[in-house]
């Protein structure tokens, strides 16, 4: 386990490409941790909260979406900030990198989504990107978007709708309407699937090709066991046979579910504040969550 400062809330994780590091954003900082030893390797000063993270392909960059507004990049190698974008005022949402680490989603607090030409960083200097793209994502913010694994269509959160759109021509294709609020996404590795965290403790998972609702998962209590109609899915994601769903939710619970069934698998209980993300490692064999109450938890798995 990793505890940092009670007021240093655990917001975003991600592990590089590789898996050897796991990025952390609590506080106002991220930290870089060698993930067999845990042990701190780089503190990287952001100076305002960060709620996505998100390496490139490669794990030479690491971009993140600040309470500020901005979206940053940074070498994670050497710890040096590449570029600062004023992105999203009043705050950016989330970062995503295309699966071939050219382009740069990013969505924020003024309902756009934005993509961002990474092979237009300079080496040194100052960085002075505009956007390559800018789509309307929502009617007041954007929680969420993820690129499909082929990096051909980008799905987007608009309260209770998710939204698809061609990555080359920003044409909406498709709008899949749930019925609750969509707090984060998740696709699985073959693009057919996405899950949807949401209101209620509940998700769902949905046919990309159709936008056919196919299953709903609701997991009734997490530490107390007692079920709140307040209590949300803060974050989803696949591990990267597909075959597990991990679920990080408000009521301080971490859950597994096996896929496609949507069959529920077992509690991670130990979390004493909310959870706000979870990331298996690139090899399936552990799950990282983080939450409200400052620490970082890290379960190994040994799940068909």
């Amino acid at each position: 386990m990793l505890q940092y400062a009670s007021n240093d809330l655990v917001l975003a994780l991600a592990w590089s490409p590789d898996g050897s590091l796991l990025a952390v954003a609590a506080g106002e900082n991220i930290h870089l941790v060698e993930a067999d030893t845990l042990t701190e390797l780089r503190l990287l000063p952001v100076g305002a909260w960060s709620g996505s993270l998100a390496f490139n392909p490669a794990g030479t960059l690491l971009a993140l979406a600040a309470k500020d507004g901005s979206v940053q990049v940074w070498n994670p190698a050497s710890g040096q900030r590449l570029c600062r974008l004023e992105a999203h005022h009043p705050g950016a949402k989330s970062v995503a990198f295309s699966p071939d680490g050219r382009w740069l989603a990013s969505t924020g607090n003024d309902a756009y989504v934005r993509l961002w030409d990474m092979s237009a960083i300079p080496a040194e200097g100052e960085c002075d990107l505009s956007p390559f793209a800018e789509m309307i994502g929502g009617v007041f913010s954007v929680p969420f978007a993820a690129f499909s694994p082929d990096g051909t269509v980008i799905a987007s959160v608009d309260s209770n709708l998710i939204l698809l759109r061609e990555v080359a021509s920003q044409r909406l294709v498709r709008t899949i309407h749930g019925e609750t609020s969509i707090f984060s996404l998740a696709y699985n590795p073959d693009g057919s699937q996405l899950a949807s965290a949401e209101l209620g403790n509940t998700i769902h998972t949905w046919d990309v090709a159709s936008g056919e609702m196919l299953r709903e998962m609701n997991w009734p209590g997490g530490v107390n066991r007692v079920s709140s109609p307040n209590a949300y899915i803060s974050s989803v994601v696949f591990n990267s046979r597909g075959n597990l769903l991990a679920a990080g939710s408000s009521d301080r619970s971490v859950t597994l579910w096996e896929m496609p069934d949507g069959q529920f698998l077992l509690p991670l209980d130990g979390h004493t504040r909310p959870v706000t993300c979870v990331a298996f490692n690139p090899q399936g064999s552990r799950l990282a969550s983080g939450g409200l109450d400052a620490t970082v938890r890290i379960w190994p798995l040994d799940l068909p």
